[in-house]
């Protein structure tokens, strides 16, 4: 699924895909900063670098199509599940993750910052569907 991209320029050879892979569980499980990734992994570059093309390129999305399809063959995905909200971030320069004005919405309950609001769906057992970040003062429903 995940694909080594061919090599634009010369110098050593590129990390395989499953080093890097390995280092975004790492930082996904840890929850530690990209700066503390160990060396081990791979460069922190390489593997920002490396994640920033799979985001853009749908890699990752498509990966986590994969695992719910699997894990709803497995085990039966219960959509009783609510959305959960988890919270109101501030986001101090008024944008969104696009970069664009008015990607943030005016935050209702700190004074009318602009601010975001990460959503999570989750099936009945508390599984993650997906997740999204929508404006502060836009609606759960």
């Amino acid at each position: 699924m995940i694909i080594d991209k061919p090599r634009k320029k010369s110098g050593r050879p590129s990390r395989d895909a499953r080093s890097i892979f390995n280092s975004l569980i790492w930082l996904a499980r840890t929850g530690s900063q990209w700066s503390q990734l160990p060396r081990r992994y791979s460069p922190v570059s390489t593997a920002h670098e490396r994640f920033s093309a799979w985001v853009e390129g749908g890699c990752l999305r498509r990966v986590w199509a994969v695992i719910l399809e699997e894990y709803g063959e497995e085990l039966g995905i219960d959509w009783d599940g609510k959305p959960h909200t988890g919270g109101l971030l501030i986001a101090p320069l008024g944008k969104g993750a696009s970069g664009a004005e008015g990607a943030t919405g005016s935050n209702p309950i700190d004074y009318g910052k602009a601010g975001c609001k990460p959503t999570l769906l989750m099936d009945a057992k508390g599984i993650p569907l997906a997740v999204m970040l929508c404006r502060a003062n836009r609606h759960d429903s």
